[in-house]
């Protein structure tokens, strides 16, 4: 599985290749551990929103989806607005 990451505001994008490893976190998560800062004020409880993403133009709040909830082998585009 691969996602692309796009910051809005620099128009920057970063790919990264899913490993099987990477299955057990959520989508915020993984995001952090990659270095992108991703706005939560709840502690990935879901109830602040402030961690809402777009995910092929789909909004999600990131520290509810985990990975292994993607479909292994589809292509992912996540848009961050304040990146």
């Amino acid at each position: 599985m691969k996602l692309t990451l796009l910051g809005r505001a620099s128009q920057s994008s970063t790919s990264y290749e899913i490993q099987g490893d990477d299955l057990s976190v959520n989508l915020m998560s993984f995001l952090r551990s990659k270095g992108h800062p991703i706005a939560s004020a709840c502690y990935g409880e879901g109830v602040c929103k402030k961690c809402c993403i777009l995910v092929n133009k789909e909004e999600i709040i990131s520290c509810q989806i985990h990975l292994n909830s993607l479909t292994m082998g589809a292509n992912y585009l996540i848009e961050i607005e304040y990146l």
